[in-house]
């Protein structure tokens, strides 16, 4: 977007903010969705994600959602493991809070948990 604006091109960054907006609508979509399931009441609820990357077999998590939607359910109470064969390490490195699990399963590295 800041490339965008630079270029004096304002259509293309309007249609890039709105996709921006909508990106992050879902990120808070994707939280409302799990405090539904959960009766309203993550506290002590145990949650994981299969995925941190934003690209499938890469360990690419720039503009992942994973990270950003792990750290809002922590803080509202979850205990949150993310786990991707790939990416898992960027991932650890971009969650606040989060501690590294000792376990590890044959098909991923060790998962994310936000403890």
């Amino acid at each position: 977007m800041a490339r965008v604006g630079e270029l004096g091109v304002d259509q293309a960054l309007t249609i890039l903010r709105e996709v921006d907006a909508i990106d992050n609508r879902r990120r808070e979509r994707t939280v409302d969705l799990a405090r539904e399931q959960l009766d309203g009441n993550l506290g002590g609820k145990r949650i994981t994600a299969w995925g941190a990357a934003s690209k499938p077999n890469t360990d690419d998590i720039r503009d992942s959602t994973a990270p950003a939607v792990a750290q809002k359910l922590h803080e509202l109470g979850a205990t949150v493991t993310v786990t991707d064969p790939q990416a898992v390490d960027n991932a650890a490195s971009r969650t606040p809070n989060s501690t590294t699990s000792t376990t590890r399963s044959p098909r991923s590295r060790t998962p994310i948990c936000c403890a």
